[in-house]
């Protein structure tokens, strides 16, 4: 019986990229949308064409990656958890309400992410040469979608992490970047001893 990992190609995900079998590379960038329709016809057709300027200007395959999913609220939830003990007594109940809110809106709401993939192939097996020439393709993306006033955000390694994840396992909630954060990867590493009671 094979194991998942033979099935993908990822060798590993490091430095906000994701390294794939044979020296192949993968960075992702995302950006905060904006509301096509709400702009003037003008604002539209200069949105067009920046944006088929920019791809007019890459050199490079690039994909694009649209994904509908989950609201990921933990952070925000985490941060208010963690700064209970410093809240007067009277903001406590309201922060539990706001708690139980924002859990059940990111369980209750489904988004649409979409993601510009940039690849390189290394023919050379020389990593340090391989992230030059990605952090080259990025840059060019970047300013590109900034020309198109979007906001570009390359995404760390963590988020490509949950990203994977979420692809992987579409109907879980968990985020690989904590189950790493709470040593899940030392587990996989060191095993557990694990004592089988009889039934």
């Amino acid at each position: 019986m094979k194991k998942t990992v033979e099935f993908l190609d990822i060798q590993d995900i490091k430095d906000n990229l994701i390294i794939l079998k044979n020296n192949r590379y993968r960075a992702i960038i995302t950006s905060d949308p904006i509301n096509f329709a709400l702009l003037s016809p003008t604002e539209q057709n200069s949105l067009e064409d920046a944006f088929a300027s920019m791809l007019l200007s890459i050199t490079f395959p690039i994909q694009i990656l649209s994904l509908t999913q989950h609201v990921n609220l933990s952070d925000s939830i985490a941060s208010f958890k963690a700064n209970r003990s410093k809240m007067p007594e009277s903001m406590v109940i309201y922060e539990q309400e706001l708690e139980r809110f924002l859990s059940y809106y990111a369980e209750n709401t489904m988004i649409n992410e979409n993601y510009l993939v940039i690849t390189y192939d290394d023919t050379e097996n020389n990593y340090a040469k391989a992230r030059g020439e990605m952090s080259r393709r990025i840059q060019i993306v970047t300013e590109g979608l900034l020309k198109c006033n979007l906001t570009p955000r390359l995404l760390n390694t963590n988020e490509l992490m949950d990203l994977l994840y979420a692809v992987l396992n579409p109907m879980s909630r968990v985020y690989a970047s904590d189950l790493v954060k709470n040593g899940a990867l030392s587990l996989m590493k060191e095993g557990v001893s694990l004592e089988v009671q009889p039934v």
